[in-house]
């Protein structure tokens, strides 16, 4: 008995801390907000798994797994990351380690479901308390109770920007509202009772989220929990039987009544779409030229965090072949993410990875809905359809979300729950999977932990060279870059700052040779723009010209590489004095995006320039 208090107390205990991942931030470390939550969850994670096999070795239970097809599903996208990933470059390594570790997190869970199946009310009213604390955190942002995370906007919660922070609501939103529902004839405030208790922590979520989701400004999140909440409410308060009373009760005003929906829908579109519309065609560049390299490895993909370099060829091709739109130009930017999951899974993992993430998405909502799971189900809606239109799962927090609301997916009903019992003692009396499982699910999440069992020391003593560079003490730092380099040599900003203090000490080739690694991890025309000053400064001015042309393909707007150019073909040793003329008048007339200051000094420095040569 003791045994088994204690194993429920060890997995309730680390399922909780884990569900508290989104609430951390770990400033010591270079994205902290990110790879602190990664590291988090590396040791939760393994922490969580190990409870649930002392669970299940020092607890008789006559019920065992059995392996249904998300399983494979899951296990066969662990191949196919595995197979694609560019083990010699080892692009985007923390959050590899991450997705691997993800693999153990849900067949433990999915062993905890189901020698418990009520511990899914745990991590249900885990996620909906993590989004009331992150509703309280956005109030406390907005009124300057404490600081944001960007020095942009006034709200991000524990998130860098808006963007997530209202994506994370509007997945908490719909398993409020479901909770809510569900205890709504408990809404008395005494006498007191747990089934009170959830009504009021349901509704006290709803009001504070709904009430701060629109500061966020996010769009997407505003769609996600619409949808997510309407399928809530229409499962929870009968609306099928409801709609279907109205649509014979009123058959005259039937007509009016889906004109009326629709010009709602569609009026309610174009509003949306122009409350921020350069964003909103940005984004829709992005897609398009991320359509465009998916044709080179449309099977496999280019692997996990491969669609840096592809990306950027493909919008370098386009604006160079002249068929892109003038405000396409004015939109264009260098993305870290492809704010589309779906484009991105496409473009990283190929069409197998999309099919195995779309199959296993279709077939737990399938499963859910027939479980009458709703809560999850209502949940994991509102992130699919976030992810339509921004960047979930790149953050560790939406992909811990999605695996809980999945697992919790397939718990059966009841009586569903007897006939698997009794399927298993006929069929497997002496044999336990469940256990031989939980024993490899161990073995395989210390042995990913263990991949990355140096990592926060790595960003920690990033975080302390970072100051030396800014301090400009370039010696001091690229010797710590250096024995940091094995270690961090997949982060494209590492490269970066590693090849500025190299170049500053005239080791043009050696910057150059970290600056095109970095290329093929990052999409910035900052890095081509250093590679090209690298060279002019070794007297290689037609590598310095091709890489500052690319520069000025991948992002034409930008006035920065036109200066670059200018100086470029002034330069004696080159002494091209008309190109040099002409992308002078390029820097002097081009209209910014944005005045600042550095453009005021380079426009100075070009006229001053065109004035001597006269």
């Amino acid at each position: 008995m003791v045994g088994k208090v204690v194993t429920y107390i060890l997995v309730c205990f680390s399922g909780s801390l884990t569900l508290a991942t989104v609430l951390l931030m770990w400033p010591e470390l270079v994205n902290g907000m990110v790879v602190g939550q990664q590291i988090w969850f590396q040791w939760l994670s393994m922490i969580f798994v190990g409870s649930v096999a002392f669970m299940w070795f020092f607890n008789k239970n006559k019920v065992d797994l059995i392996f249904t097809l998300p399983d494979f599903l899951v296990l066969l996208m662990g191949a196919l990351v595995l197979y694609s990933y560019n083990w010699e470059l080892t692009p985007a390594y923390s959050r590899f380690v991450f997705t691997l570790q993800l693999i153990p997190f849900w067949f433990s869970l999915r062993l905890a479901f189901v020698f418990n199946p009520k511990l899914r009310y745990l991590f249900i009213l885990g996620l909906i308390v993590s989004g009331l604390l992150e509703a309280i955190w956005g109030f406390r942002q907005l009124y300057g109770f404490t600081y944001s995370n960007h020095h942009l906007f006034r709200l991000t919660g524990s998130f860098y920007n808006p963007g997530p922070y209202s994506g994370y609501l509007a997945v908490i939103l719909p398993l409020a509202l479901d909770l809510a529902l569900k205890y709504r004839n408990y809404s008395r405030i005494w006498p007191i009772g747990i089934k009170n208790l959830l009504f009021w922590l349901s509704a006290v979520t709803i009001v504070v989220v709904i009430t701060i989701l629109p500061a966020g400004m996010s769009r997407s999140a505003w769609i996600a929990a619409g949808i997510s909440c309407a399928w809530i409410a229409w499962i929870r308060l009968s609306g099928k039987e409801m709609f279907l009373d109205l649509w014979k009760k009123y058959r005259r005003y039937r007509m009016l009544a889906v004109f009326s929906v629709m010009l709602l829908l569609i009026s309610g579109g174009v509003g949306v779409y122009m409350l921020k519309k350069d964003s909103a065609n940005g984004r829709l560049l992005m897609w398009k030229v991320a359509t465009m390299s998916i044709s080179d490895n449309p099977v496999i993909g280019t692997g996990l965090g491969g669609f840096a370099a592809p990306y950027a060829s493909a919008q370098e091709a386009y604006f160079a072949s002249g068929e892109a739109t003038d405000s396409e130009k004015l939109v264009a930017g260098t993305p870290d993410y492809l704010f589309n999951e779906y484009i991105q899974l496409i473009l990283e993992q190929g069409l197998a990875g999309f099919l195995c993430f779309a199959l296993l998405i279709a077939y737990c909502l399938h499963r859910g809905s027939r479980n009458k799971q709703t809560a999850a189900c209502g949940g994991l809606i509102s992130l699919c359809v976030f992810a339509f239109s921004s960047y979930p799962l790149q953050l560790p927090s939406f992909c811990i979300a999605l695996t809980i609301l999945l697992t919790i997916c397939l718990i059966p009903q009841e009586f569903q729950v007897q006939k698997t019992v009794a399927y298993k003692r006929v069929f497997l009396q002496n044999i336990s999977f469940s256990r031989l499982l939980a024993l490899i699910m161990c073995v395989a999440s210390f042995s990913i932990f263990w991949l990355q069992k140096d990592m926060y020391s790595s960003y920690k003593e990033w975080s302390n060279i970072k100051m030396l560079h800014r301090v400009k003490a370039y010696e001091q730092a690229a010797k710590a870059y250096e024995k940091l380099y094995p270690s961090l040599g997949y982060e494209p900003a590492f490269l970066f700052e590693y090849a500025q203090c190299l170049s500053n000490q005239k080791e043009y080739l050696l910057s150059n040779l970290y600056l095109e690694k970095a290329t093929r991890l990052k999409v910035d025309p900052m890095i081509y723009n250093v590679m090209a000053k690298n060279y002019q400064a070794m007297g290689n001015y037609k590598e310095a010209e091709r890489w500052l042309w690319k520069s000025v393909h991948l992002l034409p707007e930008r006035i920065y590489p036109y200066y670059l150019l200018t100086k470029l073909y002034a330069d004696p040793g080159y002494n091209k004095l008309d190109k040099a003329r002409e992308m002078a008048q390029i820097v002097l007339t081009k209209e910014p995006k944005v005045h600042s200051q550095a453009i005021q000094e380079m426009r100075n420095e070009v006229r001053n320039f065109v004035d001597l040569k006269k």
